[in-house]
């Protein structure tokens, strides 16, 4: 069985490594399934083995490596991972640990093991401390190993055996609905790996910032196999030619273009997430990318230029394609009432962030619509319209009404207007829709017109309405 174990943590982590040790594959999933292999030498006949491998590029909570050694005829190998807080990589779940050896082009099993946790780590109530990682013990038969050196791979499993299913909306409607993404397992999940799209390996696509705002570039990761399989926009672009790659260690190179989908554009309204991406300290937070390094592999590249999108909402939506999990901004007009409205929603935000700083900031529901619409990304634009519509009140829906999102969206302009048909007697008399009425009886807010008059429709259709 692999039972966690109670190691102390070494006081430097060995990074330096032959090239054969490395993380080679990872992949997390909205069923609460993490995994990653990781492959290294090992001279398992040596009586005086003893061996530790890091892996600093697992994007789990924690610094990890494994350890192995041997005493007599029994050989030890350890999972392990810096000091974690009871729980942090979730609860009940199913841990499992396999060891192959690698032999005439193919990996056999040496070992493996399989236990189930209450919360990983747990906390050892005779010790009183918290577990480290994870152990298994290599059958004695396998000790005579023909190979002075051979190659293992070890691969690593946490995932929970039941969970209830998560159902998404068939079609859009307005109004409030039962929102089963973002729910607490959603949030779990996301946590247990909230370093998955800043980390380059193992992922095989490149989402490049050349710049934000005045601290240059930054990078976000994922996988190929993820965007394919998560709209036709992308399944498009990767089978074109129209598509950056990047080869090992070597300089950018443009493969020949053939038909372009269609560009990547999303404008850059009042409530961007433009307005936030400054807040990630580049100098401070891992999360954040690098220059244009060359790398020891090869990967495709997708650049994000100008204000076609922002960073914030990027990542938000990565995580959310893999965990279904996403935290949503304040709108900006909800501190219209502060001097400085935009200074008092960052400040919001920085409180939300504070109280998980591995987490995404909050991604403002404008900009997640108008990117996951682009897209083609199926259920995210309900989730933001839908937590939208929630966000409503009597002081914003006026204001939102005639925003460039809803001038130039219709499902977006349908849902403030089903809302404020909905509360029109509430709505016509304050403060806020009669400053509305005033900036566009004065053409202050272009284009206000057709959004005016279907809202009037719509209010005389409800009055009209015999019970």
């Amino acid at each position: 069985m692999a039972q966690p174990v109670l190691v102390a943590a070494p006081a430097a982590w060995p990074y330096a490594a032959p090239a054969v040790e490395h993380v080679s594959s990872f992949s997390l999933d909205a069923d609460y399934n993490a995994s990653f292999a990781c492959t290294f030498e090992l001279e398992i006949g040596n009586p005086a083995l003893t061996k530790v491998v890091a892996l600093p590029q697992v994007p789990l909570q924690g610094m990890w490596h494994v350890s192995v050694w041997r005493n007599g005829d029994v050989v030890s190998l350890a999972l392990q991972h810096s000091p974690l807080a009871v729980g942090a990589l979730g609860t009940d779940l199913v841990g499992n640990l396999t060891l192959e050896r690698y032999s005439d082009g193919a990996f056999t099993v040496v070992a493996q093991s399989t236990s189930r946790w209450a919360t990983v780590p747990q906390i050892d109530p005779v010790r009183q401390s918290c577990s480290s990682g994870f152990a298994l013990t290599v059958p004695p038969a396998h000790l005579n190993d023909p190979a002075q050196r051979s190659v293992y791979r070890l691969s690593f499993k946490l995932h929970r055996p039941v969970l209830q299913p998560v159902a998404a909306p068939v079609e859009r409607q307005v109004g409030r609905v039962a929102r089963q993404l973002g729910s607490r397992d959603a949030k779990q999940l996301a946590q247990i790996s909230p370093d998955t799209h800043t980390l380059a390996q193992p992922h095989d696509v490149r989402i490049f910032f050349p710049h934000i705002c005045d601290y240059g570039p930054f990078e976000l990761w994922t996988s190929e196999s993820l965007l394919v399989a998560s709209s036709t926009y992308f399944r498009n672009l990767f089978a074109s030619d129209d598509v950056e790659i990047v080869p090992a260690a070597h300089g950018r190179t443009h493969v020949a273009r053939a038909q372009a989908p269609p560009k990547i554009i999303v404008k850059p309204f009042e409530d961007s997430d433009d307005e936030t991406d400054w807040l990630v300290d580049v100098t401070l937070d891992p999360l954040t990318g690098g220059p244009n390094r060359p790398l020891p592999f090869e990967y495709k590249q997708i650049t994000i230029k100008g204000h076609e999108a922002a960073y914030t909402t990027w990542r938000a939506g990565l995580l959310w394609l893999e965990t279904r999990y996403i935290e949503f901004a304040p709108l900006l007009s909800s501190f219209s009432g502060a001097n400085d409205p935009a200074e008092r929603r960052n400040e919001e935000l920085e409180a939300i962030h504070a109280e998980n700083p591995r987490l995404p900031y909050p991604a403002s529901p404008k900009s997640v619509y108008r990117l996951a619409t682009t897209l083609g990304l199926s259920y995210l634009p309900d989730e933001a319209s839908y937590f939208f519509y929630d966000v409503l009140t009597l002081d914003t829906a006026p204001v939102e009404l005639f925003s460039d999102l809803a001038r130039d969206d219709w499902f977006w302009r349908v849902t403030v207007r089903s809302w404020l048909v909905k509360h029109w007697d509430d709505v016509k008399g304050t403060e806020a829709w009669t400053e509305t009425m005033r900036r566009v009886s004065e053409g202050e807010i272009e284009g206000a017109g057709p959004a005016m008059v279907e809202l009037l429709e719509e209010v005389g259709k409800r009055n009209n309405v015999k019970p």
